[in-house]
């Protein structure tokens, strides 16, 4: 029998399969942008690679998921385009996320609009977009990637071979058989071992079958047989969890993304429940917070840093913390933003809670 090997009757369980499972997660703002004049999605990798952003598509499946898991949320789709645009295409825009998302219709609201003049010429991408909104308010969406690393090893197994011939000599065969396929057999009398290999106990049993045969010399047979289940112990799971940004990069431990902002906003219009929640129990516990204000590549700085300040002071009053609650301001320098979800990326707040 194998080190750590534990015997219940004719089941044998064998030592668990150890998981390292990593856990990418972008916690997005629920808005799809589209191609010019298009309702082609703007094409964008998935997370958790390092070098790039949410897809569109991993978006539309978690916002999915969530209705599936609350089917009594209602869904406002807002669809939008630019003055150059078709005059149907917020509405066709419209249609294919609902189409996408598979909604009950009598769960939607929808609503469309045309932009007017825009100050910035990169803020046209941004038009050409579908805002949803989860049970009348903007949330921020959780965008998951997991990958898992497994370890397992196999498992030898002692087989304890007692027929005896009397009329010797004798002639001895041992035969195995792991859910049905052949195995080697080791050793020699009176214990032998069959190696169980780690990919066939997985993900479900392994039967086990051995046969033992003596042939003397007078041609008499002698014939045993045995059956045993190897099951494998229940997973030993570890898991690590990283918030990535727009850009692939993960931010620092205990950090959340707490919220998104229009342009030019000071008001959140998504927020992030599951940091709110994980702030207050950090505070009930008694560590402190870091807020952490942020605007996008548009604006003077100084335009930019009187931004910061409000966003924060938005932050205090959602999480109801003093003013006294740190701030470090972060703003992304001038051409470094090339897409519009890196855009309403950076018109955020995040929250670092601190050991």
């Amino acid at each position: 029998m194998a080190d750590a090997v534990d015997r219940r009757g004719d089941t044998i369980i064998v030592p668990a399969r150890r998981i390292q499972r990593t856990v990418d997660e972008a916690q997005v703002a629920p808005i799809i942008f589209f191609e010019p004049s298009s309702t082609v999605p703007v094409r964008v990798s998935g997370i958790g690679n390092g070098t790039s952003t949410t897809s569109q598509e991993d978006l539309l499946t978690s916002i999915k998921d969530y209705l599936v898991s609350s089917p009594s949320t209602r869904v406002t789709v807002i669809g939008s385009q630019t003055p150059d645009e078709p005059e149907r295409m917020a509405k066709e825009r419209v249609l294919w996320v609902t189409n996408a998302l598979g909604i009950d219709p009598n769960r939607v609201t929808v609503d469309v609009s045309t932009a007017g003049q825009v100050r910035y010429p990169q803020l046209a991408d941004e038009y050409r977009s579908v805002r949803i909104l989860l049970g009348g308010n903007g949330r921020v969406v959780p965008v998951k990637n997991v990958r898992e690393a497994v370890s397992s090893s196999a498992v030898t197994l002692s087989i304890g071979h007692v027929l005896t011939c009397e009329a010797g000599p004798c002639e001895t065969d041992l035969a195995a058989r792991i859910n049905g396929s052949p195995v080697n057999v080791s050793g020699s009398d009176p214990v032998h071992s069959v190696v169980v290999p780690a990919e066939m106990i997985t993900t479900s049993t392994a039967d086990i079958d051995v046969t033992a045969q003596v042939i003397d010399s007078a041609g008499q047979r002698v014939t045993s047989s045995g059956h045993v289940v190897v099951v494998r112990a229940p997973d030993l799971i570890t898991e690590t969890r990283k918030v990535v940004q727009t850009d692939g990069r993960h931010l620092d431990d205990d950090t959340w993304v707490l919220g998104y902002f229009n342009f030019d906003g000071d008001e959140f219009s998504a927020v992030n429940p599951e940091a709110v929640d994980a702030v207050r129990v950090a505070l009930r516990n008694g560590q402190s917070i870091v807020i952490i204000p942020r605007t996008d590549d548009l604006g003077s700085p100084d335009y930019n840093r009187d931004l910061l300040q409000r966003r924060a002071l938005a932050a205090r009053r959602l999480l109801d913390v003093s003013s006294s609650t740190s701030v470090e301001p972060q703003t992304v320098q001038p051409g470094n933003v090339t897409s519009p979800m890196e855009r309403v990326a950076y018109r955020s707040v995040l929250v670092r809670i601190e050991r």
